[in-house]
C-alpha cells in the first residue's frame, strides 16, 4: 500500500449536505514511524465560511509522489484532479451529480419511434421475419432492420429450435409466441443500451470516475444525495488493459447509483461492498461481482439489461427488492443470497445458463411471470439408469420464499414461462406454490446428441398452500408435475415425500377426496417399486452364479468359473424360487392393502367386501338348511345322551341312517334350543363373539359323504358335500379376522397422517 495513503477517516463535505460522509470500507494506513506504529493524522474540523469553504489542519505524513497531501487524506484517495482534464460526458456527469440531476447523454427517442414504425406494421413478420429463415437461422445482414430481424433468429433457435427451409412463409404459434416477447424486450434494449453510440467521445465516461463520484467525490466537488444518475453513456476502464470497468469492492458506497441504458465495457465489482440502491436498469455490462456484497434498497437488473458474462450474488444481501424483469442473462448466481422483498425473474426475462438460487433466503416471493430459461452448458447423464438429463436451469434447492409463483401474469395472458431443460427444488420451502401447467418444463428436448429428458425434482420440497392458475385443474396440474420427476425417482429409487407433502397440503386445504386421490398414486408407484426390486433382485442372483468362491489354491481359482457355470441352473432355480414367493407376497400385500383400503384412505371396499361375504354365506347357509342333515345342534350332551335319539324320532327320523332335519324341528321339541335363522347365523361367524347365541347353538355337519344342493342365481344347481360348509364356515371367519384387521390399518393411518 502507498505510503501516502492516510488512516481510514470520514471527511467534511460542503454544499447542501455538510454532514455527509463518503468513505471507503478498506481501511487506508499511512507510513509507519519509527516505533512501529501507523502514521496519524489530526483534522479539526473548523466553522464553514459563507462561501463553504473550511479550515483544516495539516496531515503529517509522508507524501508521495505524483499525489497530494489533500488526495491521501480522503478514503478512497482520488480527487478531481486525477482525472484532468476531463471529457465531456464527465463534465455533464459532475455537474448533474452536484446539483441532484439527471445526467442523460443519448436521445433514444428518434430510434424509438422509427422502431414502433416499423413494427408496427401488419405485414413486417410476414414480409421481414418469415423470408429471412435459412437453414442456418441467420439474417441477411447486421444493420437495422436487419439488428431486430437477426437478433430474433438467433434468439428463436435457443428457444424454439433452429430454422428449416420448410418454416419459411409459416409460422407456428411458438414462434409467434417469440416474436411478440421479444419484440417488447427488443424495444427497452432500443431505449437503453442499443441507443449508446460506442464511437461517440461525447458519450464516454471512465469507469474511475463514476467511482469517485459514487465514493461522494471531494470536497470541492461534493456529489448530490440523490447520488449519481447516468443514463445514455459508454462507461469504459480507465485504462484499455483493464477488465473491470467500474471497482466498488468493499466500498461503502452512501448514495444512490443508477446506470440506466449505458454501455459499460467490462464488469462492476462490488464484492464486500456496500450500497444504498443500485439500478442498471437497460445497462449492458461484461458481468457482475457482487459476491457478500451488501445492497441497503433495491437492486434493478431489467428493461432491457444485458450481461455478457455470469453476474455474481453470492451470500449477498439485498434489503429490498431484486427485480430482474426484462433482463437478458448470461447465468445469474445468488447461491445464499438474503432478499429483503420480492425477486423478479419473470416478464421478458432470459437466461441462457443456470439460475442459481441455492440456499437464498427471499422474504417475498419469488415471481416468475413468464420468462425464457435455458442451459447451453453440456448434458450429463442419469447414473442410475444411463439416460441422458439436461442440466438444471432453475436450481432452487434449500431455496426458502413466501411464495414461488410460476406462469404469465394475468390468467388471460399467453406469456408462460419457456424452460429448456431441468427445475430443481429439493429441500425447498414456502408458504405458497403456484404455478401454470404450460409453464414446466418440457418433457423431453432435441440436441445434436439426441434426445434429452427435462425433470422437475421434488424431494424435500414443502409448501403450505398450493394453487393453479385460472382455468386448470389442480389434481391433474400436479399429476403432470408428479410425473416429471427423474425417471429414478419414480421406480427403483421411488420418493415418497413428494406425494406425502400433497396429501398433507390438499387435507389442509379441505380437500379430502383429492387427498385419497393421491394417496392411491403413491401406492401405485411404491407397488411398482415392489415389482422392480424384485425383478433386479432375481437377475442380481441368476445372472452372478457362485459355487466354490475364492480359496487359497491357485488350481482351485483357476477351477471356479468352470464350477459357476455348472452351477447356474442351480442358482437360477433357487433365484426363481425366492422371486416367485416374494412376488406371491407383494401380490398379495398390494391385493389386500392397496387394492381394497386405497393405502388406507379408502373405505367403501372394506365394508362392501364385509357385508358381501355375510349376505353370500348366509344364501349358502339357507340354501343349506333345506337340507336334513346339513346344520345340527352345538350341544355335545344333547348329541351323546339319549334325547338325541328321542328327539330324531320326534323329528321324523326311520333309523340311524336316515338323516334328521334338525333345523325344522330342534328347536319346537326341545325349547332351550333357539331357531336357526341363516343371515344371523353368518353374522355371528363374522362378528367373532357371537352375540345372537346363532355360533353357540348350531354348527355344519362334518359328513363328507352326504350331498347339499345349493340353487345359484344365473348359474343354476350345484351340489356341494356336507364337509364344505364346516370349511366355508371356518373360512369366513378367518376372512372376518383379515377384514378386521385392514379396518386397524386404515385407521391408524389416518390417525398417524391427522
Amino acid at each position: 500500500m502507498a505510503a501516502s495513503q492516510s488512516r481510514k477517516r470520514t471527511l467534511p463535505v460542503t454544499g447542501k449536505s455538510p454532514n455527509r460522509r463518503a468513505r471507503c470500507e478498506v481501511p487506508r494506513y499511512g507510513p509507519l514511524s519509527a516505533n512501529g506504529e501507523g502514521a496519524t493524522s489530526s483534522m479539526n474540523d473548523g466553522a464553514g465560511t459563507p462561501n463553504g469553504d473550511e479550515t483544516r489542519n495539516p496531515v503529517r505524513i509522508a507524501p508521495d509522489a505524483g499525489r497530494t497531501e489533500t488526495a491521501a487524506q480522503r478514503a478512497h484517495g482520488r480527487s478531481k484532479a486525477d482525472f484532468e482534464p476531463l471529457l465531456t460526458g464527465e463534465m455533464k456527469l459532475l455537474e448533474a451529480c452536484r446539483l441532484g440531476k439527471e445526467c442523460r447523454l443519448s436521445a433514444p427517442a428518434s430510434r424509438i419511434a422509427s422502431f414502433d414504425a416499423m413494427v408496427a406494421a401488419p405485414d413486417f413478420f410476414e414480409t421481414a421475419v418469415l423470408p429471412a429463415l435459412k437453414s442456418d437461422g441467420s439474417a441477411r445482414g447486421t444493420q437495422p432492420p436487419d439488428e431486430f430481424v437477426s437478433s430474433f433468429l438467433a434468439f428463436a433457435e435457443s428457444f424454439h429450435g433452429p430454422a428449416h427451409p420448410e418454416d419459411r412463409g409459416t409460422a407456428s404459434e411458438g414462434l409467434k409466441k417469440l416474436y411478440a416477447n421479444f419484440k417488447d424486450k427488443f424495444r427497452d434494449e432500443m431505449a437503453g443500451w442499443r441507443a449508446v453510440d460506442v464511437d461517440d467521445a461525447d458519450m464516454k465516461v471512465r469507469g474511475g470516475f463514476v467511482r469517485f463520484l459514487a465514493l461522494g467525490g471531494d470536497e470541492q466537488h461534493p456529489i448530490h444525495e440523490l447520488g449519481v444518475r447516468l443514463f445514455g453513456a459508454h462507461v469504459v476502464p480507465d485504462q484499455d488493459e483493464q477488465t473491470v470497468a467500474i471497482d466498488l469492492s468493499g466500498c461503502i458506497v452512501t448514495t444512490p447509483v443508477r446506470l440506466q441504458g449505458c454501455h459499460v465495457a467490462g464488469t462492476i465489482s462490488m464484492s464486500g461492498g456496500h450500497a444504498r440502491s443500485f439500478s442498471l436498469n437497460g445497462t449492458r455490462v461484461h458481468g457482475i461481482d457482487g459476491q457478500s456484497a451488501e445492497v441497503k434498497g433495491d437492486l434493478k437488473l431489467g428493461e432491457g439489461f444485458l450481461a455478457d458474462g455470469p453476474i455474481l450474488l453470492v451470500s449477498a444481501r439485498i434489503t429490498g427488492s431484486m427485480d430482474c424483469s426484462g433482463g437478458t442473462f448470461h447465468s445469474l448466481d445468488a447461491d445464499a443470497a438474503d432478499i429483503g422483498s420480492n425477486l423478479l425473474i419473470g416478464e421478458n426475462f432470459v437466461s441462457y445458463g443456470r439460475v442459481r438460487l441455492g440456499g437464498t433466503r427471499v422474504a417475498g416471493r419469488v415471481a416468475m411471470h413468464g420468462g425464457f430459461y435455458r442451459v447451453l452448458e453440456t448434458i450429463e447423464g442419469d447414473r442410475v439408469h444411463a439416460r441422458p438429463r439436461a442440466k438444471f436451469v432453475l436450481d432452487f434447492r434449500n431455496l426458502t420464499a413466501r411464495e414461488i409463483f410460476l406462469g404469465p401474469d394475468l390468467p388471460t395472458s399467453s406469456k408462460s414461462a419457456t424452460i429448456i431443460g431441468s427445475v430443481n427444488l429439493v429441500a425447498a420451502r414456502v408458504q405458497s406454490f403456484i404455478f401454470e401447467p404450460r409453464s414446466l418444463p418440457k418433457m423431453s428436448i432435441v440436441t445434436p446428441d439426441g434426445k434429452r429428458d427435462c425433470t422437475v425434482t421434488l424431494d424435500g420440497f414443502r409448501y403450505e398452500h398450493l394453487g393453479v392458475t385460472a382455468g386448470n385443474d389442480l389434481l391433474e396440474s400436479m399429476k403432470s408435475l408428479l410425473d416429471q420427476q427423474p425417471s429414478r425417482h419414480l421406480d427403483v429409487a421411488f420418493r415418497p415425500q413428494p406425494y406425502e407433502q400433497l396429501t398433507n397440503c390438499l387435507i389442509d386445504m379441505g380437500q379430502e377426496r383429492d387427498a385419497k386421490t393421491v394417496a392411491q398414486w403413491k401406492a401405485d408407484r411404491v407397488r411398482w417399486q415392489e415389482w422392480l426390486l424384485l425383478g433386479r433382485d432375481f437377475v442380481t442372483r441368476a445372472s452372478r452364479p457362485r459355487f466354490a468362491g475364492a480359496t487359497a489354491a491357485p488350481w482351485r481359482k483357476s477351477l471356479d468359473p468352470v464350477l459357476g457355470v455348472l452351477a447356474w441352473p442351480l442358482t437360477a432355480l433357487l433365484a426363481a424360487i425366492v422371486y416367485v414367493f416374494g412376488a406371491g407376497v407383494t401380490g398379495v400385500k398390494w391385493f389386500a392393502v392397496n387394492l381394497f383400503l386405497g393405502a388406507g384412505h379408502r373405505q367403501w371396499p372394506t365394508y362392501v367386501m364385509f357385508f358381501a361375504l355375510l349376505f353370500a354365506c348366509g344364501y349358502i347357509y339357507e340354501q343349506a338348511s333345506h337340507t336334513p342333515g346339513a346344520f345340527v345342534p352345538v350341544d355335545k350332551d344333547f348329541t351323546l345322551n339319549a334325547r338325541k335319539e328321542r328327539t330324531a324320532a320326534a323329528c321324523g327320523s326311520t333309523g340311524s341312517d336316515s338323516p334328521v332335519h334338525w333345523t325344522q324341528c330342534a328347536s319346537k321339541v326341545l325349547p332351550e334350543l333357539p331357531e336357526f335363522r341363516p343371515y344371523v347365523y353368518s353374522a355371528d361367524l363374522m362378528l367373532q363373539v357371537g352375540p345372537f347365541g346363532q355360533k353357540r347353538a348350531w354348527e355344519p355337519a362334518t359328513a363328507s359323504d352326504r350331498t347339499v344342493p345349493i340353487d345359484l342365481p344365473l348359474y343354476g344347481t350345484v351340489e356341494i358335500k356336507g364337509s364344505t360348509l364346516h370349511t366355508l364356515a371356518i373360512a369366513q371367519s378367518l376372512l372376518a379376522i383379515v377384514l378386521y384387521i385392514l379396518l386397524a390399518k386404515m385407521l391408524t393411518t389416518q390417525i398417524r397422517e391427522k
